[in-house]
């Protein structure tokens, strides 16, 4: 019996593992594809194109995005610059960029 829970068990658990992220229902800003896990019920964009450089905005529940000339930015946090069409996902607290996790820069 236990052996059986272990073999049911197992695709479930081994599921959660690994890199890939679910980005279904990505937002497409600038040329970024981003995508936020869980999904929000409410989102709210805001793009702005002054002189010097585009501006995007994404307000997903708790979690506010922006990308301001190519540098990332999560919640007040740095994650750097990103490279045309990169891809962002963020989930519990993690950021990947291109299925790559990323950690907060620090400031300079």
């Amino acid at each position: 019996m236990g052996l059986f829970l272990i073999l049911l068990l197992l695709p479930l658990l081994l599921h959660g593992c690994g890199g890939r992220q679910d980005t279904s229902g990505a937002i497409t800003l600038g040329t970024h594809k981003v995508s936020v896990r869980p999904r929000c019920v409410t989102t709210r964009i805001n793009n702005r194109f002054p002189a010097g450089g585009a501006i995007y905005n994404l307000n997903c529940g708790d979690t506010a995005v922006m990308i301001r000339n190519e540098e990332l930015v999560i919640n007040g946090k740095s994650y750097g610059r990103l490279s045309e069409g990169d891809a962002v996902h963020i989930e519990g607290g993690s950021v990947f960029i291109d299925g790559k996790q990323i950690e907060e820069r620090a400031k300079e």
